[in-house]
């Protein structure tokens, strides 16, 4: 869990049981990255920016 304006760090296991792993800034337009393997095991890395309900569900 998080709070505005806090770091936050969420890792669990990709598809194929690979890490996966998000982090960035819980508030409204701060930068979040999401990196990890891809399903056929390919390393891949998005970033950008999200609202707070893109990154928190």
């Amino acid at each position: 869990e998080a709070t505005l304006g806090e770091p936050f760090q969420i890792s669990g296991e990709a598809t194929l049981g690979e890490p996966s792993q998000v982090s960035g800034k819980a508030t409204m337009g701060e930068p979040f990255q999401v990196s990890g393997e891809a399903t056929l095991g390919e390393p891949f890395q998005v970033s950008g920016e999200a609202t707070l309900e893109e990154l928190i569900p």
